[in-house]
């Protein structure tokens, strides 16, 4: 799973750096794609090194730190002023967007006990998708935020929200959420859906400053690899937190 999610990471950065560039943005998509590629990498350390070697190099924030350390460097090399802090920027915005938020995902599968944690956190996000769409369709009346995402209403919003929280419940129930009893399933499905939700709005931001619908192609009807993953950006983290705030983690 740690290695389809990196994939996927690098295919939804890639498409940023494609929507920055058709929006007349400069930006470094090779070396920004790099820096993904070395951060995620470092996500998978435990794995390779063993918990206790692996554990001692694990800091994210470290090897955030490297890649906007390289960025600049870079761009000092170049020796290029003219747009050198949009590049930058651009840059930096596709790694921490994509690689640095997806990899809390990878986090949860390395620590958490129970490998089905990841899956929940991913079934409840892209669940929250169906439940928002879904129900937008059937009861939408008004709308959310028009100026960033036209067709999103608050009904489909509040679906996501209770669809998600009912199945995360269930899953607890059944013993099916990755370890979480029922009362913490249905915290961590409820702040999942916001989570969620709000990253979907994110990645419509990003769009519709770029003047783009879609991210990319490369998925029929979904669109592309950040269509399909903009919503655990935010829900990763969220769960990340929330579990090692309840010692699952």
């Amino acid at each position: 799973m740690g290695l389809v999610l990196a994939g996927l990471a690098l295919a939804a950065q890639a498409e940023l750096y494609g929507m920055f560039r058709r929006a007349g943005l400069p930006v470094a998509s090779r070396f920004g794609l790099g820096c993904g590629a070395y951060f995620l990498a470092t996500r998978f350390l435990p794995i390779f090194l063993g918990p206790e070697h692996g554990l001692a190099v694990y800091d994210g924030g470290a090897h955030l730190a490297i890649v906007v350390v390289a960025v600049l460097v870079r761009g000092v090399l170049r020796r290029r002023t003219e747009q050198a802090h949009v590049e930058v920027a651009t840059t930096l915005l596709g790694v921490v967007a994509v690689p640095f938020l997806l990899g809390y995902l990878i986090e949860v599968r390395v620590f958490s006990p129970d490998p089905w944690l990841a899956v929940f956190c991913a079934g409840c996000a892209k669940a929250c998708d169906s439940f928002a769409y879904f129900g937008g369709i059937a009861l939408g009346r008004s709308r959310l935020i028009p100026e960033i995402s036209p067709k999103k209403t608050w009904e489909g919003a509040v679906s996501g929200l209770a669809g998600t929280g009912a199945l995360a419940l269930l899953l607890g129930w059944t013993g099916n959420a990755g370890g979480l009893l029922p009362s913490e399933a249905l915290g961590a499905g409820l702040l999942i859906a916001v989570a969620a939700q709000f990253a979907d709005l994110a990645e419509s931001l990003l769009k519709r400053g770029c003047g783009v619908k879609d991210s990319g192609a490369a998925i029929p009807v979904l669109g592309g690899a950040f269509d399909l993953v903009d919503s655990l950006l935010f829900a990763a983290p969220a769960l990340r937190l929330y579990a090692s705030a309840l010692g699952r983690i």
